[in-house]
């Protein structure tokens, strides 16, 4: 979990209101206790919104985080996005539209994946570049497709987290909201 930002000193008093403000601002994750194949593991949980300022052409890739490695974490995603100009994403002109998902042409979905040791592109040697989407393999290259010819995947070297766009054409007013848990100690 990412620390909420208070600066201390030795021996400064710290107040009852600060410790309440973190607890208001942390998220939790407790591991099931019964039957748990993660039970062995360190795991925790955070939570990391992204929202894209124009467009994202077919073919290309874009990084989203660069701050903690997402290799061998489990992802919750909560995606949206568009194939035609809507400018619908907060701030832009049509943002009272946000939520009109029927009106909006606005597609969206959650899905769960793991993003393993990494993404490679087909032949499992190279890492995704533009016009060469990531390939998933089992145990060597792994991908979750957030819809179809979309992928959300970690750099198999750094960790940074990538979406990729494979589909017929640009996407307009992608928004990501992402729980990561982890690193799992699987892979």
């Amino acid at each position: 979990m990412d620390p909420i930002v208070n600066t201390y000193s030795p021996n400064q008093q710290v107040t009852a209101a600060q410790l309440n403000n973190i607890q208001a601002n942390a998220v939790g994750l407790r591991i099931a206790s019964q039957n748990n194949d993660d039970s062995a593991t360190v795991i925790g949980a955070q939570w990391f919104d992204w929202q894209d300022s124009g467009s994202i052409a077919l073919g290309t890739l874009i990084q989203i985080d660069d701050v903690v490695d997402w290799r061998d974490c489990k992802v919750l995603i909560h995606w949206r996005a568009s194939t035609t100009t809507q400018n619908t994403r907060p701030g832009g002109a049509n943002d009272y539209l946000y939520s009109d998902i029927a009106g909006s042409g606005i597609t969206e979905g959650t899905i769960t994946g793991y993003l393993g040791l990494g993404a490679y592109a087909s032949g499992g040697v190279n890492t995704p570049s533009a016009g060469n989407p990531p390939v998933p393999a089992a145990t060597a290259s792994y991908a979750v497709e957030i819809f179809t010819s979309v992928w959300l995947y970690a750099h198999p070297t750094t960790g940074d987290l990538y979406l990729y766009n494979d589909t017929a054409g640009a996407l307009y007013d992608t928004s990501l909201l992402v729980m990561r848990i982890g690193p799992l100690d699987k892979r």
